[in-house]
């Protein structure tokens, strides 16, 4: 299995990320605290289901990327107990792998400020359905919503 070059170059700190004109919009931060995988989405009234799920199966992906590289450098440093495929041995197919129900990701939300019409409200309650739905479990590390989130 070839690991792109991207997943194994030695990991930068990031420095700040952010967006703008946040009002009846959300900012979604998913977070893989060991690995440090972050996926960062700015949603609006027109966001859609299959953006969200976009967001999630991309940040679910880059999980198993970073595992896989772990376990690519496991192995590159002669570490471990395998053996090498015999010739005319059939390969298994890769199959993608499950990511450990037991896992918990890290979820910031911020955005959605206390507008006169609720429509900031009527989109929060939208995604927090479908941060319901989604079949990860994620731990709420901050939530900055509605009149905390107006000045």
């Amino acid at each position: 299995m070839a690991v792109p070059p991207s997943i194994t170059a030695a990991p930068q700190e990031v420095l700040g990320c952010g967006t703008d004109d946040l009002l009846t919009c959300h900012v979604i931060l998913l977070r893989e605290p060991r690995l440090g995988v972050a996926a960062i989405g700015h949603f609006d009234e027109f966001a859609r289901t299959k953006d969200f799920k976009g967001l999630v199966a991309s940040f679910l992906e880059r999980v198993r990327q970073r595992k896989r590289a772990e376990e690519w450098d496991y192995w590159e440093g002669g570490e471990g107990d395998w053996e090498w495929e015999e010739e005319g041995e059939e390969r298994e197919e890769e199959t993608e792998e499950e990511l450990d129900p037991a896992e918990v990701y890290e979820l910031h939300l911020v955005g959605g400020y206390a507008d006169d019409a609720g429509k900031a409200r009527k989109i929060s309650q939208r995604f927090f359905k479908h941060l319901h739905d989604i079949p990860i479990r994620l731990e709420l590390k901050t939530c900055c919503l509605g009149r905390p989130n107006t000045r």
